[in-house]
């Protein structure tokens, strides 16, 4: 079971870290959630124990609320500056610490860049970023758990695994792509404030080859902007297993979408390193929901370009959907 340090401050997001926190407990269970309102005993070290803590969870999420990045202190001097502020402390004990650290933006949030931040928080500019919106607050709390599983049993299946025939889900949390057109530069964002949100979902992958010890990539082409399967901080690869959780990315707003997929492996003792798979051709979706399932063939590399080359070595079933 995965575990999670909720970094927050009380004057900006107290009322909505509580509760997240209640709904990770939920899932996660009550001694793999956080936090120092409810977890520290009287007369402790903070510092120590925070450290410790952070060491020992999975992930770190940094609840960032509308009032999170101009917050002041009593003379009215920004707290993120403050060398002794404990919110600051603990995001830059996890970036220090190398730790999967999400920022988890409540609505009207923005994040922040790293030209606001002061030198030590840089790091968490870089970070993808996951909205927690009223409307949809118990659908992206799941994705956030999904990732956090996904973190966590990732080492779980380094052996040798043969699969024939098997169905193989494959994604991840996120967060780049969905980051990137709602959350990272909003100004640039072509999807309106009242405007539907369109998702592209990957929900698995079948494999028709036997795989042991397999890794893959997978990146889908949406409109010629590419989205990496997985693109979790620190995770490149993603080694083959019987259960994977799948990844959602936010699309840019359009009336229909042409979308191509490759897949690349890695470590396959079967297939050489850096076999590349592309599919036949490009799906072109233009309503809502859609579902496919769109075989990926072994290619041959040109410059930058692909073509196939083989036969089928996997298919990739997906969704595309607005709300």
């Amino acid at each position: 079971m995965a575990s999670a340090f909720l970094s927050y401050r009380r004057q900006d997001s107290i009322a909505s870290t509580g509760r997240l926190y209640d709904h990770l407990v939920a899932e996660l269970g009550v001694g793999n959630v956080f936090r120092d309102l409810d977890t520290l005993s009287p007369g402790v070290k903070f510092a120590e124990v925070i450290a410790g803590r952070i060491q020992s969870c999975d992930a770190v999420i940094v609840v960032i609320g509308s009032q999170w990045l101009e917050a002041k202190d009593a003379l009215g001097r920004r707290r993120l500056d403050d060398p002794e502020d404990w919110v600051a402390t603990e995001i830059a004990e996890a970036l220090g610490q190398g730790k999967l650290v999400v920022p988890a933006l409540l609505d009207g949030a923005r994040m922040p860049t790293k030209a606001e931040l002061p030198p030590r928080l840089a790091g968490l500019a870089d970070r993808n970023a996951l909205e927690l919106s009223e409307k949809r607050f118990k659908y992206d709390v799941g994705e956030l758990v999904r990732a956090l599983d996904f973190k966590r049993n990732r080492s779980k299946w380094r052996g040798p695994t043969i699969l024939a025939g098997a169905i193989v889900a494959a994604t991840a949390c996120l967060w780049l792509a969905y980051a990137y057109w709602h959350v990272r530069d909003p100004e640039q964002s072509p999807v309106g404030p009242q405007a539907k949100s369109t998702y592209l979902r990957i929900e698995g992958i079948t494999a028709f080859n036997l795989i042991p010890t397999a890794t893959v990539r997978v990146t889908a082409h949406v409109n010629g902007t590419p989205f990496h399967y997985p693109s979790l901080a620190g995770i490149d690869w993603l080694d083959v297993a019987p259960t994977m959780s799948s990844q959602t990315f936010r699309l840019p707003a359009a009336a229909k979408y042409e979308i191509r997929f490759e897949m690349e492996t890695k470590g396959n003792r079967d297939l050489p390193t850096g076999v590349p798979y592309v599919s036949q051709e490009t799906i072109l979706v233009d309503r809502f929901p859609f579902k496919g399932e769109y075989n990926v063939f072994q290619a041959r590399r040109e410059g930058t370009t692909m073509s196939r080359a083989g036969g089928p070595g996997a298919a990739v079933r997906f969704s595309v959907d607005r709300n």
